[in-house]
């Protein structure tokens, strides 16, 4: 398969293609582009316009739809390399919804400067409640939030 492969997008009335390393989404009719923005939560989107109005769609769900079929009912997109910009059809996948947010790496510094690696956001949760003496659902809602600071400690969402 070329990456310059396009495939029309269903869920935008084959109005939308986009190929399948989700570097391009264009008009379907006149192949011209739409602008890709960066979220503040890193993902890549677009604003394309519905009946409804304009909408915000994630670039990553609109390769998934196109290369994978579907979104099964309570499941999300997960990057197979958790680089939420990645979204080559190749490293997308379904998984369930509420295991989305354990795919996401943490990365914990103290302020002497020593750094704590987790693979879920879950385990770095824990370890962070344990240590702050907080409860773990307080530490939840503050990840939520994406705060960057929790209680001296400094949080890189990866």
């Amino acid at each position: 398969m070329s990456e310059e492969e396009f495939r029309r997008i269903d869920s935008l009335f084959d109005a939308f293609e986009v190929n399948g390393d989700g570097t391009v989404l264009r008009y379907a009719e006149s192949k011209q582009q739409v602008s890709i923005r960066i979220g503040s939560e890193g993902r890549d989107f677009v604003w394309l316009p519905t009946a409804d109005g304009v909408v915000r769609r994630y670039i990553d769900e609109l390769v998934a739809e196109c290369w994978l079929g579907e979104r099964p009912d309570m499941c999300a997109v997960a990057h197979a390399n958790r680089k939420k910009r990645d979204n080559r059809h190749e490293n997308l996948r379904y998984v369930p919804a509420h295991c989305a947010f354990v795919h996401q790496h943490i990365i914990i510094r103290e302020k002497s400067g020593t750094e704590h690696k987790f693979v879920s956001a879950l385990a770095g949760r824990k370890w962070l409640a344990e240590k702050t003496r907080t409860t773990e659902n307080h530490i939840k809602y503050l990840f939520g939030k994406k705060r960057t600071n929790i209680e001296g400690f400094r949080i890189v969402y990866a």
